[in-house]
């Protein structure tokens, strides 16, 4: 019963997620545009975010639960081989530097470049820092 209960938690917590990453990745929106007035830009770097917070949400979620239940998120089968927590992490620094960046220099092949690269370097320091 307690596993069932644990189960019906991270799947309502997964439905919620959807909504705080639509949510996160329209406030993105907005400010990249208030603040660069770039649509497109603005867009990509939302969307990005958005994907983040949707793939974090669900991993935190998993290591709460299995902190009491013994099984996380890498043991559904639905679930790609990857390492959740890393990558939704990355997601949402990385569009937050690419916009620092685009405030400093309004060159956006500049900004996509330095997003990237935090993006991959944050992706690998979280890959060996976060349980998986």
């Amino acid at each position: 019963m307690a596993e069932q209960q644990v189960d019906d938690s991270l799947l309502k917590l997964d439905r919620w997620s959807k909504v705080a990453a639509i949510f996160v990745a329209l406030g993105m929106y907005v400010a990249g545009i208030v603040l660069t007035g770039d649509y497109s830009f603005s867009a990509i770097v939302a969307a990005f975010v958005g994907i983040g917070v949707r793939i974090y949400i669900p991993y935190h979620a998993s290591r709460s639960a299995s902190d009491t239940a013994g099984s996380g998120l890498e043991e559904l089968a639905l679930t790609g081989n990857y390492h959740h927590g890393a990558v939704g992490i990355a997601l949402v620094v990385g569009p937050f530097v690419t916009l620092v960046v685009a405030l400093i220099e309004p060159n956006n092949n500049l900004a996509y470049a330095a997003g990237g690269f935090s993006t991959v370097l944050t992706f690998t320091v979280f890959r060996f820092a976060l349980p998986k």
